[in-house]
């Protein structure tokens, strides 16, 4: 029994067999880096705000299509249930850190939130310093997260600091709060108090609805409450004095769980976070079939790489040892490798957690690898892949009688079942995945290079509303038509891909009240023409109108020369003209009615439009340079183009992750065919010295050998061209506007993971073509 446990022969094998034994580690470290950062992005996304103490109290009430409603709401809420304990309106005001934060000769730009006093008392967020019972209860008091304090004044001790929020809002520092992480709240790096709001945003005041969409409200309810409940109740009460609901423009009220929000899509949680359900099922099962994947390619190499071993173990049983010992000491030896394999997989996922958090766009916490849990889940794996994988090939080597092992008969009569099916599984998986991966980026590019209404190349939107002033404005655009780089510069207030003001309103038509939301827009006419709108018909009318588009007269049934409609009763607008239509955003955005006018000479925008001419890098540098000399903070800037694929994130990340598994089964796959193809060929040695010898030339045993393996392929491509059609046929039902499922696209797939085991086998099958017989019936 001592002798289980001399590994001296084993490290020697291993040393022989550099090439097996790399394989194996390598393949199955490298599909347990992407087996890990997936299980440890699913357990964080399903344990969003899963810390929060009274989650399953907390609820968002809001519009049937967005978790948002009107700033007074909450309160009215609170006054009209005693159900309510207590109630926290929040407002998301910055959420890409725009707004510019200074003190002393420090400036910042930051992301803000605006919270009630009680927020602290609904969220089990750490306050690190101050006292969360009156860290927002004073209207100059501010909550800094610890990772802005640290990277603005260099320490977390910031108590009674003083900093400027915007042009002129002044506020001292009460409380030190950790990142908002892991949360539908987005991470911001300031919480204001409430009632501040009004300060930046007139439409929110507190006591009014003005604005029915800027505001969440939370609401914390007594133990045992479903305020779910009163969604039908809370509508009816909203039809007697909320305007949004008075005039049909919201039909349903919409509440929902702390607990369950992250995952339920309610307006694809914005301002909130929201999760993906179906990336993350998606993102499981391609987990689970890589981890299944890379199990069995290790157990196929093992199965393979014993083979060199036979004699070594019969030689040990007629010597005296078991087969019980000997499928012991098989499973020992596997176990060992799967360790390392684990062991070098754990480092090298850790080293990779910036690649890894900018494929999926999160922040992990790559903690969870070394965690009580986690460490005894690795350790199962280990035992659970290292008995599998000793077990197979122990049994079958001791279930064969020594002495045929020790003649050679046994080599020549193993069949290598197992390996032939999973060369055609790797190959299908493989054909599969590679379908999916190229489906999906050639749908993005779609989608990406879709006729939208309006230009988007080499046009930059620098955001200045609320950072400069009128004058600050004016000098920014003179500067930049100075600049080589610089073509045309305009101003606008809303842009189709950074979106603008919506006027709701209900007008008459057929004696039927209708209502329209329409997208307003102010540009002059160098912005107007940068962006390739349209002007279909001027009504060269003197006086105050507006243009509208074709959508506008379409949704509300007038003639094509109509000179004007009305609105809320009374309210006549004069059309001055009509102005082509254009998709908000992308392609898959809706064509709003739109209400526009040209900004006087004299009025500035929310944005500067640039169109760019020469080289867009140093473009981009010198117009950043010169916002921040009139700014004094970081441009917020971005190229439109660029907007609109930012638009399409999730598919992106999607197709970069598939294309990176891809990968991995490719890569495991050459390994795999690699090791698979040295030991077939060795099987058939005896075979080719034989053929050989009875006149088979060199060029047709390579034939036969290359064929053989391109037949798996053959098979592979026959079974996973239609599982990858269905798929990816119902992954396309949900764009409207989407690409065709061409033949080309699989004959293509197929015909390269041919070339790839066709230029992985043709080498070592033409050095078996070319070897000497005489030398190999003499090893048999």
């Amino acid at each position: 029994m001592k002798n289980i446990y001399n590994l001296k022969s084993f490290y020697t094998h291993l040393l022989k067999n550099k090439l097996y034994t790399s394989i194996e580690i390598f393949g199955f470290s490298v599909s347990l880096i992407f087996v890990f950062f997936i299980a440890i992005y699913t357990v964080q996304e399903l344990s969003t705000d899963k810390f929060q103490t009274k989650a399953d109290r907390i609820f968002i009430v809001g519009h049937q299509d967005e978790p948002v409603t009107g700033a007074a709401i909450a309160y009215k809420l609170k006054e009209r249930y005693p159900e309510i304990e207590k109630v926290c309106p929040v407002v998301v005001y910055d959420y890409n850190g725009d707004t510019p934060i200074s003190s002393a000769d420090r400036k910042l730009n930051a992301s803000i939130l605006f919270a009630d006093s009680t927020f602290f008392d609904l969220f089990s967020f750490k306050l690190l310093r101050g006292n969360p019972t009156d860290a927002l209860v004073s209207m100059n008091s501010a909550v800094i997260s610890q990772s802005f304090a640290k990277k603005f004044f260099g320490t977390d001790d910031v108590l009674g600091k003083t900093i400027q929020v915007g042009d002129s809002t002044t506020v001292t520092i009460s409380g030190v709060v950790e990142d908002l992480r892991n949360s539908a709240l987005p991470e911001s790096d300031i919480i204001l108090p409430w009632r501040l709001v009004t300060k930046f945003n007139y439409t929110l005041d507190v006591n009014e609805l003005h604005n029915a969409t800027g505001v969440i409200a939370f609401v914390l309810t007594h133990e045992g409450v479903d305020f779910r409940l009163k969604a039908n109740e809370i509508r009816d009460w909203y039809k007697t004095f909320f305007w949004f609901y008075e005039r049909g423009i919201v039909k349903e009220v919409k509440i929902e769980s702390l607990t369950d929000f992250y995952m339920t899509g309610w307006g694809n949680g914005y301002p909130l976070r929201s999760g993906d359900r179906d990336f993350i099922l998606i993102l499981m099962f391609v987990g689970i079939l890589i981890l299944i994947f890379a199990i069995l390619n290790y157990i196929n190499l093992t199965v393979a790489q014993s083979g060199y071993r036979y004699k070594e173990m019969a030689m040990r049983r007629l010597l005296g040892s078991s087969r019980k010992e000997l499928m012991f000491r098989l499973m020992l030896e596997s176990i060992l490798l799967v360790f390392i394999s684990v062991f070098i997989s754990v480092l090298l996922t850790l080293s990779g957690k910036a690649f890894i958090n900018d494929l999926l766009g999160a922040n992990l916490d790559f903690s969870l690898l070394y965690s009580p849990l986690w460490i005894a889940i690795q350790l199962g794996l280990v035992l659970f892949v290292g008995c599998l994988s000793g077990w197979l090939p122990a049994f079958i080597i001791s279930a064969v009688e020594p002495i045929e092992i020790v003649r050679g008969s046994f080599r020549r009569k193993t069949k290598m079942v197992f390996s032939k099916i999973f060369i055609v599984f790797q190959n299908l998986i493989t054909i599969v995945m590679l379908s999916a991966s190229l489906i999906m980026i050639l749908q993005i590019n779609h989608l990406q290079d879709a006729p939208l209404g309006y230009n988007t190349k080499k046009l930059y939107e620098v955001r200045v509303g609320g950072i400069m002033n009128k004058d600050q404005i004016q000098t920014f655009r003179n500067e930049l038509r100075a600049l080589p780089s610089v073509k045309r510069v305009g101003f606008t207030i809303g842009s189709p891909t950074g979106g603008s003001n919506n006027l709701s309103a209900h007008y008459e038509t057929g004696g039927e009240v209708k209502t329209i939301g329409f997208q307003q827009y102010k540009m002059d006419k160098e912005c107007f023409e940068m962006l390739g709108l349209k002007m279909l018909r001027s009504n060269q009318i003197s006086g105050d109108g507006d243009f509208i588009n074709t959508e506008a007269l379409r949704q509300m049934n007038l003639p094509e020369d109509a000179n004007s409609f009305t609105i809320n009763k009374d309210m006549k607008i004069n059309i001055a003209g009509i102005i082509s239509d254009f998709h908000e955003r992308n392609i898959l955005g809706r064509v709003p009615p739109i209400s526009f006018k040209f900004l006087k000479p004299n009025e500035t925008g929310w944005s500067v439009i640039v169109e760019i001419q020469g080289n867009p890098i140093k473009a981009q540098k010198e117009i950043a340079d010169i916002f921040e000399q009139i700014a004094g903070v970081t441009i917020n800037a971005y190229f439109m183009d660029k907007q609109i694929e930012n638009t399409f994130q999730s598919q992106i990340r999607l197709a970069k992750i598939i294309s990176v598994f891809t990968g991995i089964a490719i890569l495991i796959s050459i390994l795999g065919l690699i090791a698979m193809s040295t030991y077939f060929i060795q099987q058939k040695e005896r075979e080719i010295a034989i053929r050989k010898v009875f006149g088979s030339t060199n060029q047709g045993i390579l034939i036969q050998l290359v064929r053989t393996f391109l037949m798996y392929v053959l098979i592979a491509f026959i079974i996973a061209t239609p599982i990858a059609y269905y798929f990816m046929s119902d992954w396309l039902d949900a764009y409207s506007y989407r690409i065709d499922l061409s033949a080309w696209i699989f004959l293509v797939v197929g015909f390269f993971s041919a070339l790839v085991s066709f230029v992985v086998v043709v080498f070592q099958s033409w050095r078996a073509s070319n070897s000497n017989p005489v030398k190999n019936l003499k090893s048999e």
